[in-house]
């Protein structure tokens, strides 16, 4: 029985191998239901006369280590013509939590005579999708893209061919596109894949273009498409979706026809769209076109005649009723797909991209409210805006956007100071703001993904001025005991039924920029009007620091301090300038601070003049620094600067004028000439070493005086210098040591300001050792060989030897590199034997590393008369 079920099934295998030709493409898509659930759908492309594989059914793997089978949700499928049917099998799941899914389905077989492929019939067919479920929860859920136009075409031989999937999310997510290799299995490439050559795919388009077909037959491609979401100012990888393509490549007479250029458009919400599109075929032949994308598949979709069919040349419209909920961060694309009836039929595609704008906020006014301004508008007829970026500029720029140009751009110099959130919430109080300037406001509306909408029309206010405004803090003598000249500008919309005076100007005055310790200093006679508005400080340090002043307007009453504060100017400091020097010298680095309410639009520098006892103006600029050139080291030169600024409202003086304490300073070459490249070559025989170095060609200054050599005679340690070498030009330094050339060395460059260039790598060499010992000696008073010593040695600190005799009686020991053994037993003071002596020997040598101990072990004769030679004992 056991034999018979073997048999039977290893049949239904071989029957199946060989009447399974099926699949041809296909992708998984998913849509997110509500919470962790989502529906899934598996679309496949299969070949129509293979009946006997005809599925059904179809096993899904969702991912989270659960499997299920979806029963074919489109009756029988859908005929394509071209031995294609089209198969849906959609099934919903609920997924464990946050996290990455793949998604993937494997199905034996795929159809046979795949050319880019070995054995397709005998492959397995699989796709996969990545579903991400963020942790975030709502607003974060996502839809995978849709795609729109089948994954099976047709290509002519040595024709150019392309295809495109009209990809289109439904959450307008940026989508981009990327060839992979097909597959079999999750990682398995099919056996024998290969991509032919030529073949490509655009990553923003998802255009695939094959130029051009060379070879006959059915080919199969895959490619992945990711989709992206912006992410405050990241973007981040929120699914993907592979999908299975394949071509049919035919020799034919056919050419595509050609869809006429499509152009990127902006609309306004609530506006109608009306977008021509045509296509010809220069062969004559009856031409349809179809037009799919994001447009097609929102509620108040647009609208197209899909399938219109002229011969030769074909129009139509689309059109679109947009709404204020079709605003959103990405435009929608819309893909036109043009075919012909031609033998095959061919085609071609173009997109083009629609950006629904959100209308501007209406109707913006600004007004002042205390030392604030209060902006308002109307609410935007746009429900779907969640909230209002505010933004604002000193004086008006008059911006105007242009077509498709959203919310407030850089380049106008606004700054966006709040953001409001709530449909509803239509106004905005923007504190703290100086008296003096005229403030405008331009407003933009936010929808729930981002998306900005025109920025509204430009208004502009300003505070009133009913408070003293400042106008000078200018330094006219640097000194410990300076002076310094401070005006204001008189208010003139005080209320003096509320404030009838008589009025008194209080000056306050605090060292250092920001003014943080304010002290009363002086203050004006009673007055009846405001017109006093001019105090010089005198007696005060302006060569240390800067300083700052505020004046406070009182009104005289009855109470007990005979005075209350009607207002009080901003603060305003003296300009600050410092002077240091150059690091490359002959140069001085002006630079300022400034902290006015007012806005500097230049300043002039000026420098003494010893020749005409006078400070001359040298130069202009808008920046808070300046570089004076071509300088003398070491001579002092001294400065000043003249700002000129101004208030944006009318009615107080321009341009005003200040000036900085006068500073001096001495240009210094404080940076080092350029290291030098050098080489260090060793030679053991003469034991010396031989530095040669140059100047590097580079940025770096090359006006090296001197030279200095730095050494170590071991890696552990550290450097001292051995030797300063004057001079500029390339040198040769020769490095003698007794007993060692093992060390490291660098080299420095010395300018005349005694600028010593960097320490970079050093350069190492060793020694290379020799110590050998003799085989024989002869210590009988001839003075020829007469002491047991090395041959010529070199770089040894010390040895540790000792001499023994056959029975390892010991003969002899030093710890001197000469050795100079006359023979005599050290025990017994008496001549050694003649016979076979045995040495060990430790010899300590000198190397970069420090001192490292080297074993020799040996035998030597020792004969009492050099013309006998001892016989040769067992």
């Amino acid at each position: 029985m056991k034999k018979v079920l073997t048999f039977l099934f290893l049949f239904t295998l071989s029957v199946y191998s060989a009447f399974a030709t099926h699949n041809r493409a296909g992708e998984i898509t998913y849509k997110h239901i509500s919470g962790l659930n989502y529906e899934v759908t598996i679309t496949t492309y299969t070949k129509e006369s293979s009946t006997a594989a005809d599925r059904t059914e179809l096993e899904i793997a969702w991912g989270d280590g659960l499997t299920d089978i979806l029963q074919r949700d489109n009756g029988n499928g859908v005929l394509l013509g071209n031995d294609i049917k089209m198969n849906k099998y959609i099934g919903t799941h609920v997924y464990p939590g946050p996290g990455q899914y793949i998604i993937s389905m494997l199905d034996p077989n795929r159809n046979s005579e795949i050319v880019n492929m070995i054995g397709s019939v005998n492959l397995a067919f699989y796709i996969e999708s990545t579903l991400i479920i963020s942790p975030f929860g709502s607003g974060s859920y996502n839809n995978s893209p849709l795609l729109l136009n089948p994954p099976v075409d047709n290509a002519c031989l040595n024709r150019f061919f392309i295809h495109n999937a009209g990809a289109t999310d439904p959450d307008g997510d940026s989508l981009s596109y990327e060839l992979i290799d097909v597959r079999q299995d999750a990682g398995v490439v099919v056996t024998g894949y290969y991509i032919p050559p030529n073949v490509s795919i655009n990553a923003v388009t998802g255009d695939l273009v094959w130029n051009v077909p060379g070879v006959i037959g059915e080919f199969n491609f895959a490619f992945i498409i990711k989709e992206w979401r912006k992410n405050g100012n990241s973007v981040k990888l929120i699914g993907s979706v592979v999908r299975d393509l394949q071509v049919n490549v035919s020799p034919c007479n056919n050419n595509p026809p050609v869809i006429s250029s499509l152009i990127d458009t902006c609309v306004n919400a609530n506006t109608f769209l009306e977008y021509n599109i045509s296509a010809t075929d220069s062969d004559g032949n009856t031409v349809t076109l179809e037009a799919t994308g994001g447009p097609f598949i929102v509620q108040n979709p647009a609208q197209f005649q899909q399938g219109v069919t002229n011969t030769g040349n074909v129009s139509a419209n689309l059109t679109w009723q947009v709404k204020c909920s079709h605003v959103r961060n990405a435009p929608y694309t819309v893909l036109v797909k043009a075919f012909d009836n031609g033998v095959p039929s061919l085609s071609d595609y173009k997109s083009f991209n629609i950006k629904v704008v959100g209308p501007s906020p209406k109707n913006p006014s600004a007004g002042p409210s205390g030392n604030n301004i209060l902006v308002n508008w109307d609410v935007s007829i746009c429900s779907e805006v969640t909230s209002y970026k505010i933004y604002r500029r000193t004086g008006s720029y008059g911006f105007i956007p242009s077509h498709c140009e959203l919310g407030v751009p850089f380049y106008t110099g606004f700054s966006l100071v709040a953001t409001v959130q709530g449909h509803a919430n239509n106004s905005y109080l923007d504190p703290n703001l100086v008296h003096g300037q005229q403030y405008c406001y331009m407003i933009v509306a936010v929808f729930p993904d981002g998306a900005e909408s025109y920025a509204s029309e430009e208004v502009c206010s300003e505070l009133k001025k009913n408070v003293p405004i400042m106008t000078n803090v200018s330094v006219e003598q640097t000194a410990l005991n300076g002076r310094i000249y401070t005006a204001w500008s008189a208010p003139d919309e005080v209320d003096t039924i509320q404030h009838p005076g008589p009025y008194r100007y209080l000056i306050h005055r605090s060292e250092g920029m920001s003014g943080s310790n304010y002290q009363l200093i002086d203050s004006t006679a009673l007055s009846t009007n405001f017109y006093d508005t001019i105090y010089t400080d005198i007696k005060v340090n302006t060569f240390a620091n800067p300083n700052n002043y505020k004046v406070e307007l009182v009104n005289r009453n009855l109470s007990p301090n005979g005075f209350y504060q009607i207002g009080y100017t901003h603060p305003a400091a003296s300009v600050w300038l410092e002077v240091t020097p150059v690091s490359t010298g002959n140069a001085l680095n002006l630079s300022w601070q400034v902290n006015v309410p007012w806005l500097n639009y230049s300043y002039d520098i000026f420098k003494y003049n010893e020749s005409s006892l006078s400070f001359d103006s040298i130069g202009t600029t808008t920046a808070t620094s300046y570089i004076d050139t071509g300088l003398i080291n070491n001579r002092s030169y001294c400065y000043y600067i003249k700002s000129r600024g101004e208030y944006s409202i009318d009615g107080i003086n321009k341009p005003l004028i200040n000036l900085s304490q006068e500073n001096c300073g001495q240009p210094k070459d404080t940076e080092p000439p350029c290291s030098p490249a050098y080489t260090v070559i060793g030679d053991c025989d003469l034991i010396k070493n031989t530095l040669n170095w140059k100047l590097i060609e580079g940025d770096c200054l090359n006006d090296a005086v001197s030279y200095t050599v730095y050494f170590k005679p071991f890696l552990e340690g550290p450097f001292e210098k051995i030797k300063t070498i004057e001079g500029n030009i390339p040198v040769e330094f020769i490095h003698e040591r007794s007993n060692s050339i093992a060390g490291c060395y660098f080299i420095t460059a010395t300018d005349e300001y005694n600028n010593e260039s960097q320490y970079i790598d050093s350069i190492c060499v060793d020694n290379c050792p020799v110590y050998e010992l003799p085989n024989v000696f002869s210590p009988d008073g001839d003075n020829i060989n007469d002491y047991f010593q090395p041959f010529p040695y070199r770089f040894v600190e010390s040895i540790d030897l000792k001499i023994m005799n056959r029975w390892g009686q010991l003969m002899f020991e030093t710890n001197k590199p000469g050795i100079n053994w006359n023979g005599v037993n050290v025990t017994t003071n008496k001549p050694c034997s003649e016979g076979v002596y045995y040495y060990i020997c430790t010899v300590n040598e000198i190397r970069l590393s420090g001192i490292e101990p080297r074993v020799l072990k040996g035998f030597f004769h020792l004969f009492r008369n050099a013309n006998v030679i001892p016989q040769t004992q067992d």
